[in-house]
């Protein structure tokens, strides 16, 4: 399961038609507490533009500390990006360069 941290509309309608040809199960999520299901490919994905996400991030790490986590930001936000590395975010990428490469990011490679 991928559990997805994403509120916007338009960008959750790219990522849920991505999800659906890929036939990977995701589920968009507003906070830790409705991450239930944690299997073995488990990961979550993280939008740091959206206000909360980098509280949620850090309540995600304490909580399930071995699963990969992935965040994306606007642009390049040096400050963001550097408090998303230090709580553990397994790997913080511009918004554009996860867009890119959305499909293999969900793969999980």
């Amino acid at each position: 399961m991928i559990y997805l941290f994403i509120s916007d509309m338009i960008f959750q309608s790219r990522v849920e038609n991505e999800l659906r040809n890929l036939e990977l199960k995701g589920k968009f999520v507003k906070s830790v507490d409705e991450v239930k299901e944690l299997g073995k490919q488990s990961f979550a994905v993280f939008d740091l533009s959206e206000p909360g996400n980098l509280d949620n991030l850090k309540k995600f790490r304490e909580k399930f500390s071995q699963v990969k986590t992935i965040a994306f930001l606007p642009h390049v936000n040096e400050e963001l990006k550097q408090k998303a590395v230090s709580l553990g975010c397994s790997q913080v990428l511009p918004r554009f360069e996860f867009t890119k490469n959305m499909r293999a990011i969900l793969q999980g490679k």
